[in-house]
């Protein structure tokens, strides 16, 4: 992963993370309520930004965590974009 897909993607699973554990839900549960079948390890790697969503498993975790896979694309996007900005002012 370069450094911007790699800041693309911690910064997703934080979000996510942080919208699982405001709900009070564990790995395991996201993982199981997922109708792409993902196991807790892959959904800790995606959390941790270490391995790349597939748009599919993507859509399945905001889906249980009821939120809008776009609405959480675009504010890491929005993110991304202040990023580039403030590295070359």
């Amino acid at each position: 992963m370069d450094s911007l897909d790699r800041f693309f993607y911690t910064e997703l699973g934080k979000k996510l993370r942080e919208l699982r554990n405001n709900r009070g839900y564990t790995l395991e549960y996201v993982a199981n309520k997922c109708q792409h079948k993902l196991t807790k390890q892959t959904l800790s790697k995606y959390e941790k930004g270490t391995r790349k969503f597939d748009y599919q498993a993507l859509k399945d975790v905001c889906e249980v965590l009821e939120v809008d896979h776009n609405d959480i694309l675009n504010s890491i996007h929005f993110k991304l974009w202040k990023e580039y900005i403030n590295l070359n002012n």
